[in-house]
């Protein structure tokens, strides 16, 4: 059950980043909105990041998103490994151990 909740607190962690880092650049935009007399403007009060910020920034999105695919995969196949042992020994000693 511990490896569940650390699952489980791996991906909210990952999203959490993933969200907040992708705020910034769904803010790296410049406003535009329609004024009173029908034109639109555009303002350029919006958030700007320079590039190495935006690269920095993906690359935090996805280490935390790859740690959490790569932890996944390693719990996955830990818990096939530990189902099959328990449900078909044999086959998992001649297949994976060569009967020994």
């Amino acid at each position: 059950m511990s490896a569940l909740n650390d699952l489980e607190t791996l991906s909210l962690v990952s999203s959490m980043v993933t969200i907040y880092c992708g705020i910034f650049f769904m803010s790296d935009q410049p406003e535009v909105y329609r004024s009173t007399e029908d034109k639109v403007r555009d303002l350029d009060n919006g958030l700007r990041l320079q590039e190495p910020i935006k690269i920095f920034m993906f690359f935090i999105i996805v280490f935390s998103n790859l740690a959490f695919f790569l932890y996944w995969a390693y719990m996955m196949i830990f818990e096939l490994r530990e189902s099959m042992i328990k449900k078909a020994g044999k086959i998992y000693l001649t297949i994976f151990l060569c009967g020994s």
